[in-house]
């Protein structure tokens, strides 16, 4: 329940601290005195839209602070859900803080418990606390998509909503699949052409990794043939093999023999011998690999610089179209190969998935079967305890009725949707023999306030809100009326905390508390404040609904009237 609550420069409030009880609590004023502040400030501590022109002329931070205790086990299991926990005393701080920054914008900071928390989590822990209803909620009823939710809260069908809401996920992301495989049919044949042209392309040009550096290498070699072939003769023929003269291989093994020849004369020219030995080993090496670079070029030189100058343009054109480098351009082909692959499979998977889709489509259709059988038996119940309620509230004549059928498609196949199968809406009738009408074609605005007053009386159970405000439920109702209003709020609060903000004395004179918003002029500036009302004050304030500034005795006396008629329900 909300135990208090502490509204700081919020519109023309400049400080209040108000504490409640359990039971029904009713708060009156005069027009202007600002009783929708206090709508506003609750609004706001539940994550409503921050603006502003909310925060009182001249001030640069507004708040709304609140507390709330003994909460019920159903509320603290949802709030443990978001891992949210009351303190070790049971109570719960919820606030919300609006600041000016330079005075132009706004930064808005939620906490609980003392804690910063997004705002989204303080917008659904408030929505778990408190329950506004005001005008907006009456002009929700008049859309009947809204109708289907109303009936889930009093159906208490969250467990087959769950199971419906998984199993139509997978049938729709199934049927998603499809979607996509099908589009991909459209352009299949492009897509299919697309990658095996590029392939055979690539695959007449055989590109292998390192290719290109090598013949880069035989490029220039074929390009410098005659240097080439000059300085490798004279290489060759100068350090190992040559017809005419002597090679240094030659005169190097010739010293190493003199060497040879002073063993016992020389200590060391078995080693003067041996490292000779070893310069003429690497002078024969360097000579094989100078020969070596003449490998391959015997022929027309031209022909094979052709050959390579024409190798060497088909992997460029390759590299223009696929990729930076040879294994860039393989692997687009590989990618190609594995777009024709899974194409030409395409109709396995088609298939696949239609059978896929048609099993998920069946354990939906169940399911969605299993909840529109808690809804229709939810329905029933739910029209005999409105119509009852109803009918105390003066509607002798009207007939009501929770209409819920299936939905189908223009060829009468169920049609799923993320809510189930289900169309769903209240349709009313308010004279006799009149044909049941939805509720946006015959329902006045008092009798929207009666109708939202008996939904909500009857989802009280449900509902797991403890603590419900009702904004001026009285709009449009006549005196008589407003009382059994006044003592269906007394029956809802046995249950559940009740505020009422109310014009009607006789609602006012049923409450547990009675509270009065007034506004007074303070130092040349207008502040609202709260104050509970009680003995004569009390009698005063409701003698003032029903008369007017001028209290008679008259007045005074109707008043002291209703407050015993209220006592007397108790």
């Amino acid at each position: 329940m909300l135990r208090s609550l502490h509204i700081e420069n919020i519109a023309v409030i400049k400080d209040a601290e108000i504490e409640f009880h359990r039971g029904f609590t009713a708060l009156t004023g005069e027009t202007g005195a600002g009783k929708s502040m206090i709508i506003d400030g609750l609004d706001l501590l539940m994550g409503g839209r921050a603006s502003k022109e909310l925060i009182r002329t001249g001030a640069e931070r507004a708040s709304v602070s609140a507390m709330f205790t003994d909460i019920d086990g159903d509320t603290l299991t949802h709030l443990a859900e978001l891992d949210v926990y009351p303190d070790e005393d049971g109570a719960l701080f919820l606030s919300r803080i609006l600041t000016l920054d330079g005075g132009e914008n706004l930064r808005s900071q939620t906490k609980i418990g003392g804690h910063n928390v997004p705002s989204a989590l303080g917008r659904e822990v408030g929505q778990l606390l408190i329950d506004i209803h005001g005008q907006n909620d009456n002009r929700k009823l008049l859309d009947s998509t809204s109708h289907l939710s109303f009936l889930d809260e009093y159906a208490e069908n969250g467990s087959e909503r769950e199971e419906y809401g998984k199993l139509y996920s997978e049938m729709t992301r199934i049927a998603g699949e499809i979607k996509e495989l099908r589009q991909k049919e459209n352009i299949k044949q492009y897509e299919l052409d697309r990658a095996k042209k590029e392939n055979a392309e690539i695959d007449s040009v055989k590109p292998k990794p390192g290719e290109e550096e090598e013949l880069i290498q035989s490029k220039k070699k074929l390009e410098n043939l005659d240097r080439l072939k000059k300085h490798v003769s004279l290489i060759y023929k100068a350090l190992y093999s040559s017809e005419k003269g002597v090679t240094a291989s030659y005169l190097i093994e010739r010293a190493a023999a003199a060497f040879d020849s002073l063993e016992g004369v020389m200590s060391d020219a078995d080693k003067l011998s041996a490292r000779l030995s070893d310069i003429k080993y690497e002078l024969e090496d360097i000579a094989e690999r100078a020969h070596s670079l003449l490998d391959g070029c015997d022929g027309d030189p031209t022909v094979a610089l052709d050959r390579t100058l024409e190798r060497l343009d088909k992997i460029e054109r390759l590299k223009r179209k696929y990729g930076e480098t040879i294994e860039d351009v393989l692997l687009h082909r590989k990618k190609n190969a594995e777009t024709i692959a899974a194409l030409l499979d395409s109709e396995n998977r088609m298939a696949e998935l239609t059978a896929e889709y048609t099993e998920a489509r069946g354990k939906t259709i169940a399911a969605a079967k299993v909840l529109s059988d808690t809804r229709r038996l939810a329905g029933k119940k739910i029209e005999e305890e409105i119509l009852s309620t109803l009918r105390y509230l003066d509607m002798k004549n009207i007939v009501f009725s929770a209409q819920t059928r299936d939905s189908l498609h223009p060829d009468g196949q169920v049609r799923l949707q993320r809510s189930g199968c289900d169309e769903m809406e209240f349709l009313i009738s308010t004279n006799p023999g009149e044909p049941l009408m939805p509720l946006s074609k015959i329902a006045s605005g008092g009798e929207l306030s009666r109708i939202m007053l008996a939904l909500k009386s009857v989802l009280t159970d449900h509902a797991g809100t403890d603590t419900v405000v009702y904004d001026e439920i009285d709009t449009g109702i006549s005196g008589s009326t407003s009382q059994k209003i006044g003592v269906k709020l007394k029956e809802i609060a046995e249950k559940t905390q009740v505020f009422c903000v109310t014009h009607s004395a006789q609602i006012a004179a049923l409450a547990d508390k009675h509270c009065l918003i007034r506004k007074e002029e303070i130092n040349g500036r207008a502040e609202t404040g709260v104050i509970e009302l009680e003995g004569e004050d009390r009698v005063a304030e409701l003698a003032r609904i029903i008369g007017g500034v001028d209290l008679t005795e008259k007045t005074l006396d109707a008043a002291r009237d209703l407050i015993n008629f209220g006592r007397s329900e108790i």
